[in-house]
């Protein structure tokens, strides 16, 4: 069962801690590895790019 407090508090501790409290699974590392990409993406776009 998953529910949307659930998830608010997940992203919670992974914002503040940058790690997954409370799914230390396969999913969360999944979720780890395409938020690493999504926030190299956006530092790319805002103009943090080399030269």
């Amino acid at each position: 069962m998953w529910c949307e407090d659930c998830e608010s508090i997940d992203e919670y501790f992974f914002e503040t801690t940058w790690f997954w409290f409370f799914l230390p699974t396969t999913e969360a590392f999944g979720k780890l590895a395409v938020l690493c990409g999504e926030k190299n993406l956006e530092a790319y776009q805002a103009g943090e790019q080399p030269g």
